[in-house]
This record gives C-alpha cells, structure tokens and sequence, in this order.
C-alpha cells in the first residue's frame, strides 16, 4: 500500500535524480511561455489532480488534491530548480517530517478527526 511519506518520497527523488527531467524543463519555460504553462497544467491536471482527488471521499476533493499538488511542486521548485538554501540543504526525512501531516490531512479528511 503506497502511503503519503512514500508519494512524498518518490516525488523528491524524482526531481533529485534529474533536475533537468523534462518536466522541470517544463516548470521552468512555463512561467515565460504560455503554451508551456497550458501544456503544464494540462499534464499535472490529467497525472496529478485527476487521479489523486478520485481517491478523496470529500465534496472538496479536487481542491484537496490541487492544494497538494501546488504544495509538493512549490517544494520541488524551490528545492530543486531556485535551490533556495533552507530548502536545498535540508535533509529529506526532516522535510518529509514536516510535510507529510499536511498533506495526509489534505488527501484523507477523515484522519483531521
């Protein structure tokens, strides 16, 4: 069973392994080209936001799943493409210490009780 902490993982490992993947390639030309941007949000709608919010048991659940979404991609942005310093050095089990929870409680509203 894939859990939050491993989605997490993965997706930080990902963007660690190739920084130069084609989707931060993407990231990066998005915020100049419009076509870009719309193939973006075309991409993370279509991978990210359709898949996780069919997962959601809540009226909100396609928010639940975008707030996440832009969550995890502020992180790696700014960890793996601006390299901001409080972000880039940081060890991953101390960010996935602190994300983790927020996200879990984005994606399972049934566990904030």
């Amino acid at each position: 069973m894939e859990t939050t902490e491993n989605r997490v993982r993965a997706m930080l490992a990902a963007w660690a392994a190739d920084p130069n993947s084609p989707m931060a390639v993407l990231v990066r030309t998005s915020m100049t080209s419009e076509a870009a941007a719309e193939l973006l949000r075309t991409h993370i709608t279509a991978q990210s936001v359709d898949s996780i919010a069919a997962s959601i048991h809540a009226p909100d659940a396609r928010l639940r799943a975008a707030l996440a979404g832009a969550m995890l991609m502020g992180i790696a942005s700014q960890r793996y493409i601006l390299r901001m310093s409080d972000l880039k050095d940081a060890d991953v089990d101390d960010i996935l210490r602190l994300i983790t929870p927020l996200i879990q409680t984005l994606l399972d509203p049934d566990s904030e009780k």
